[in-house]
């Protein structure tokens, strides 16, 4: 039986992406980048892809627009780290929502009501991390365990969230059947 009693606790964590991790995301995107416009620059032979056979004009724009699109690549891999850089540095749940970081390149916290979360999902990734994906009608967010300080403040979280997301029953139970001779 669930307590129906509000809860009046206000629960703040420190919660910060690595920025180590976010500068490595832009290295990498704008590597790609600059190896596919290397590759348009220098290019004086074809490009085989399968048996589609480009000549080497055809294969240079091929190039070229590999390192367009990388360079989009780039700019969305820059501002979610200039966004998470200016993050407000925490997540909190309060009594009747949480505030969560967006899992979107509008990086930002997003206030979800527990009672319309839809679903709370817990994920292993490689390496001894855990991520948690909150959903809700229109929005999603994403936290890893290790944006938190310590492993011990991601393992409260997630125990207070769950608590906090647990339907709560707002009838009483019915009582049991009385027992009786059977036929």
């Amino acid at each position: 039986m669930t307590s129906n009693a509000p809860i009046q606790t206000l629960l703040r964590f420190d919660y910060q992406i690595s920025k180590g991790a976010l500068a490595f995301m832009v290295v990498v995107a704008v590597a790609i980048t600059a190896f596919f416009a290397y590759l348009a620059h220098s290019n004086e032979k074809g490009l085989r892809i399968s048996s589609l056979l480009l000549s080497p004009a055809l294969a240079t724009c091929f190039y070229w627009a590999l390192a367009a699109m990388g360079l989009l690549g780039t700019s969305a891999a820059a501002a979610s780290t200039i966004g998470n850089w200016r993050s407000a540095g925490f997540v909190q749940l309060g009594p009747t929502e949480a505030l969560l970081p967006r899992a979107s390149l509008r990086a930002g916290l997003i206030k979800m009501p527990y009672a319309s979360i839809l679903r709370l999902e817990v994920q292993e990734i490689p390496g001894r991390q855990q991520m948690v994906i909150v959903r809700t009608a229109d929005a999603e967010a994403r936290l890893s365990s290790s944006g938190f300080k310590l492993p011990k403040d991601f393992a409260r979280f997630l125990r207070v969230l769950k608590e906090r997301t647990a339907p709560r029953d707002s009838t009483p139970s019915p009582a049991p059947p009385a027992a009786g001779p059977s036929r």
